[in-house]
């Protein structure tokens, strides 16, 4: 589970550096920019699909220890 945490946390951080940086570099060269907010929205995709996994894990997880009993 730990795992699952720490890079989600890096995934997150890569998000909002891809977005700010994105968002700034946008004006003066835009085909970078353009590169690091797909980057972003990638990442953001990625945060949301392992959170997701994250909540499915734990259900199975949870309804194997109630049928154990």
């Amino acid at each position: 589970m730990r795992q699952y945490v720490n890079s989600n946390k890096i995934i997150e951080g890569i998000y909002v550096c891809s977005a700010v940086i994105g968002g700034i570099i946008v004006t003066s060269m835009p085909l970078l920019g353009a590169m690091l907010l797909v980057i972003a929205f990638l990442a953001g995709r990625l945060v949301k699909l392992v959170t997701i996994r994250q909540i499915q894990i734990r259900a199975e997880l949870r309804t194997e220890g109630w049928n154990s009993n």
